[in-house]
């Protein structure tokens, strides 16, 4: 039997069921982006009139004790808030917002960001449309600390650069495991995906010991066995500011280092015709995370990307040829016109 919900039912009996729960983790959020991350909450629902969109939040423990203003807050918009005696740390406060929740399908927002309402019911609407899927991912935009829009350049690895607007894709646990580990999270940051719960439970939750990269490994796990959808409608805007804990990972070379873990991990699970494309990728950004670690003053880490370029360089040997190496730095993406990529489109009916 599918786990996917319709109107005439939503679970096994559980017919007050939510179809999506919104978690929210917590950490010394400022009140006004938290304001209207919960107003996005409030828009959604107004989407989606005839299900049940709850709201969970578990807060970290910061400098300055508990804030009843974010428990005020929370409450107002109909959520559940519940308030950690010692701070889990990210992912694990992820796990933790996930574990409060009783949906058919969540979205661990970010406490900074605005949930974008026609993306998410998209999301949602390609979830029931296809049981097999474990996720939805999404696009995204920018806003400022003021909730302006904000344009950004993007790097040739980005999602934006690989799916074509106003498509939407399906992909096999190959080409999706293939997309990650080459490309990086071309799913979707964390707020911007929505997952079918059981699938979440299948995979044991985030791994904690990620700093940065938790929700693309996450993203790995669920599509070892199962395929994960991607909409090219836009489901997050996401805030940029200058205390974002991405740009400190970037800083202190975390980025660069998960990076390659992931790789590491995921190597033996890519067809071998992908490898020599994906060594040929890591030998490309190992050259740019060595010249950011130069930049940063981090010549031991410097040298340390220096070396897996070579050798990644070394190992793609006849496979990839000198344009592939090169890709990072010319920011241009091989994927885009990837036929399996392509043939992974999902072609509207007539």
């Amino acid at each position: 039997m599918s786990d996917s919900p319709s109107k005439s039912r939503i679970g096994d009996g559980a017919v007050d069921q939510p179809l999506l729960s919104i978690a929210l983790p917590i950490y010394r959020a400022p009140e006004r982006p938290l304001a209207e991350l919960l107003q996005s909450v409030e828009d959604l629902r107004c989407a989606l009139p005839d299900e049940r969109v709850e709201l969970v939040a578990s807060e970290d423990p910061g400098p300055g004790g508990p804030s009843a203003a974010t428990r005020d807050l929370v409450a107002r918009h109909g959520g559940t808030y519940v308030r950690n005696e010692r701070a889990l740390g990210m992912a694990a406060n992820w796990n933790r917002t996930v574990q409060m929740s009783s949906g058919h399908f969540v979205i661990v927002a970010g406490q900074d960001d605005r949930l974008h309402g026609p993306g998410v019911v998209r999301a949602l609407a390609l979830l029931r449309e296809h049981p097999e899927a474990a996720a939805c991912g999404g696009a995204r935009v920018f806003i400022d600390l003021g909730g302006r829009s904000y344009t950004r350049s993007s790097r040739s690895n980005d999602r934006s650069r690989l799916f074509h607007r106003g498509t939407d894709y399906l992909l096999p646990p190959s080409l999706a495991t293939y997309l990650l580990v080459r490309n990086g999270n071309v799913i979707g940051e964390v707020g911007a995906v929505t997952i079918r719960r059981t699938a979440f439970d299948r995979t044991g939750g985030f791994d904690p010991s990620y700093r940065h990269a938790a929700d693309q490994a996450m993203w790995l796990e669920l599509c070892r066995d199962a395929p994960l959808l991607y909409t090219t409608t836009t489901t997050i805007e996401r805030r940029i500011h200058e205390g974002r804990l991405t740009e400190a990972n970037l800083t202190t070379g975390t980025v660069d280092d998960e990076k390659f873990r992931i790789l590491d991990d995921c190597f033996e699970r890519l067809p071998a015709e992908a490898r020599p494309r994906v060594l040929a990728a890591a030998a490309g950004h190992g050259v740019l995370a060595s010249w950011r670690a130069v930049r940063g003053g981090r010549l031991g880490d410097a040298y340390r990307h220096l070396a897996r370029a070579a050798s990644s360089a070394f190992r793609a040997g006849a496979g990839a040829d000198v344009a592939q190496i090169v890709e990072l730095t010319r920011n241009r993406n091989l994927d885009a016109g990837r036929p399996e990529l392509v043939g992974a489109a999902l072609v509207p009916d007539p």
